[in-house]
């Protein structure tokens, strides 16, 4: 099973998310956790963490005061969008994230309209 998490979602994010992450995956050997977010800022606090973690790099970020419909049409790249990518297409099992549920209930009906599209 693959685990996808939004490591930079949340107000303590992403030194909680990752602190979390790690502690998943060592507790959770058989399972592949990815983090989506920012590298350059994930990369160092992993020098530790278990081989069953990596990085998916996101290099935008939907900021809490965003409209949540636009920014989820206009960052493509934002660790929230590239998540519920990966589980649509099947590339992670779940998909979890600390974010406003607002920006997913929002944003997400509009994100699937216009992926259809194309």
């Amino acid at each position: 099973m693959i685990i996808a998490i939004d490591a930079m979602g949340g107000d303590l994010a992403p030194t909680s998310n990752v602190k979390g992450a790690i502690e998943a995956a060592r507790e959770m050997p058989d399972v592949r956790i990815v983090l989506v977010g920012d590298e350059a800022r994930l990369a160092p606090m992993l020098a530790q963490a278990p081989k069953n973690i990596e990085i998916r790099h996101a290099a935008e970020t939907i900021e809490a005061d965003e409209e949540p419909v636009k920014a989820v049409r206009r960052k493509r790249d934002s660790s929230l969008v590239l998540g519920v990518t990966m589980v649509k297409k099947q590339r992670s099992g779940r998909y979890h994230f600390r974010r406003q549920y607002r920006r997913i209930h929002d944003g997400g009906p509009a994100y699937h309209r216009a992926n259809q599209r194309h």
